[in-house]
């Protein structure tokens, strides 16, 4: 969200979690919006969405639910994208198969699928150092 308000994106970040929220609002200062992500809003939100980066995880490394039906990527517009950053557990995105880096993206109803498994060990150093300031941040609040 950060990285896409920096470039002057329209972000609207879903989460079930109220508080976490809560604290985007205030962090962002009304310039990030956010929702519940229940079905009602999906369904609402995905079809206007230029990228859709989709970040489910279930600890113990249980299968992540797909929160993002091939109907509703029907209905995204043409050359939309998606990141499944959700892949490394089956993905939360319907269409979404795990890709490889050297073949990293597929076309479905012409939105561009981006499922890397594992994608941050290709930015291996960046994503620990991500981590840890994530994480020192995250102890202080």
């Amino acid at each position: 969200a950060e990285a896409a308000v920096g470039t002057g994106a329209h972000v609207l970040v879903l989460d079930r979690n109220l508080e976490r929220l809560r604290r985007i609002s205030t962090r962002f200062g009304g310039r990030v919006v956010t929702a519940m992500a229940d079905a009602h809003n999906l369904n609402r939100f995905v079809p206007f969405a230029d990228v859709l980066i989709g970040a489910v995880l279930v600890p113990a490394s249980g299968h992540v639910p797909y929160l993002i039906t091939k109907e509703m990527v029907e209905r995204m517009r043409p050359g939309s994208v998606i990141l499944d950053l959700s892949i490394d557990q089956g993905g939360c995105v319907e269409t979404s198969r795990p890709t490889t880096p050297e073949s990293p993206v597929f076309k479905v109803h012409d939105v561009l699928h981006y499922c890397v498994p594992n994608m941050t060990s290709n930015v291996a150093r960046t994503a620990s150092r991500a981590l840890a300031s994530w994480s020192l941040l995250s102890a202080r609040s």
